[in-house]
């Protein structure tokens, strides 16, 4: 029976740690149909992911000091359903404006939910927080599968209004289902670390080499992930004349390489060191690097080499990433809130940076975007090359 009841827990704090990437992938086909429906520019629509990156961005800190400070259950919860109340205004509103400050403000809420979901799993996992940390992660990995089909589907039914108000009832059921099966991990503090004090952590945590290699591993493919979903959909409908159905069903399959890489590594840390499963990320990376090089250096490149790029890559992402988010959270010498924050924040600061670099300089055609993933793993390579040499050392001696 407990078994039963940890494993409801991690299955609802994977769906509340899901509800940011879902509020993305779920929408990947809006701003082309804002343009349709509002008659704005393409570069005012592409602000719909841009100023929800922006805002999660932002929030990370202060969300993750609040997970710290106050009750975490309870304060996640509140947060969750102002995004619900907020989806439903969107999904009903007429004006441009007012749907991108929703997303602005969903960002920020959205950042309490991934906070909190993290910060909690540490609370209850104790010396199992990788297995469980990747246990978890298999739900937010399934969500560039189902998110783009779901999506689409909506998107169908009742045009850019769909996936917001689909939105809405998802944070709904999440916010029933933590009510009812996540425990109250930790009280508001009574002591005298309070958020300013929290705050102040930030030195210790970046002084510690067994926290800054990870944390980095956790960054920079993640970043460059969030470019790729700012501009796939707009190079597949624009160069390859896909519709939004089709792409939301043709992206779902491949991204179903990110939750089987998850599941796989999962099984993988019952034998292998954390080094050997991340290594496989790597060599994933790699292919996918191949890949993104013959698309470049070909002169009338071919949709399904592009796909195969994003589904390696993909691939690296769910072998790399709960991996290291787990090494970064046992390690780091802060509360639990804070140090989820600073994952988040490095994730997405990176990722609003390079989200609005490819809105800036795309040409859709997919050059800046594959131009960006091909850096991200040369960075990738590097770092992992100096984990190797001194992280993961420093990790096993608890430095």
């Amino acid at each position: 029976m407990r078994v039963d009841r940890e494993l409801r827990t991690v299955f609802t704090l994977g769906l509340l740690a899901a509800i940011p990437a879902l509020a993305i992938n779920m929408a990947l086909s809006v701003p082309e149909q804002l343009v349709l429906s509002f008659d704005a520019s393409a570069s005012v629509a592409r602000l719909f992911v841009t100023l929800y990156l922006a805002g999660y961005a932002i929030a990370l800190i202060p969300m993750g000091i609040g997970c710290d400070v106050f009750p975490r259950k309870w304060f996640v919860l509140s947060c969750l359903l102002a995004f619900a109340a907020l989806g439903l205004l969107a999904s009903t509103s007429d004006s441009l404006v007012t749907i991108l400050l929703v997303r602005f403000v969903q960002g920020v809420l959205g950042a309490a939910c991934a906070v909190g979901a993290r910060a909690i799993i540490r609370d209850i996992a104790g010396v199992d927080i990788a297995k469980s940390m990747t246990s978890m992660m298999i739900i937010l990995a399934l969500s560039p599968s189902v998110g783009p089909l779901l999506g689409g589907q909506f998107l169908s039914w009742l045009g850019f209004r769909g996936p917001l108000f689909a939105m809405a009832i998802y944070a709904v059921l999440t916010a029933m289902l933590l009510v009812i099966l996540v425990p109250s991990t930790r009280e508001a503090s009574r002591t005298k670390n309070s958020g300013f004090r929290v705050f102040l952590q930030a030195r210790e945590f970046f002084s510690s080499r067994s926290v800054t290699l990870p944390l980095a591993l956790v960054a920079i493919p993640f970043s460059a992930y969030l470019v790729m979903l700012s501009g796939l959909s707009e190079i597949m409908n624009f160069r390859y004349g896909y519709s939004a159905a089709t792409f939301g069903s043709t992206f779902a399959g491949i991204a179903l390489a990110y939750p089987l890489a998850t599941w796989i590594g999962r099984r993988l840390q019952d034998y292998w060191t954390s080094k050997r499963v991340m290594g496989c990320g790597v060599v994933l990376f790699l292919v996918s690097l191949s890949l993104q090089v013959g698309y470049l250096a070909s002169f009338e490149p071919h949709q399904g080499v592009l796909w195969g790029a994003v589904g390696f890559y993909l691939g690296g992402l769910g072998l790399v990433i709960p991996v290291a988010t787990a090494l970064v959270m046992d390690s780091s010498p802060t509360k639990a809130g804070f140090s989820a924050a600073v994952i988040g924040t490095a994730q997405f600061t990176l990722g609003t940076l390079g989200s609005a670099f490819y809105a800036v300089l795309s040409d859709g055609q997919g050059i800046i975007l594959l131009i960006t993933m091909a850096a991200a793993v040369v960075l990738i390579m590097v770092v992992f090359s100096f984990f190797i040499s001194v992280g993961a050392e420093a990790y096993d001696k608890g430095v």
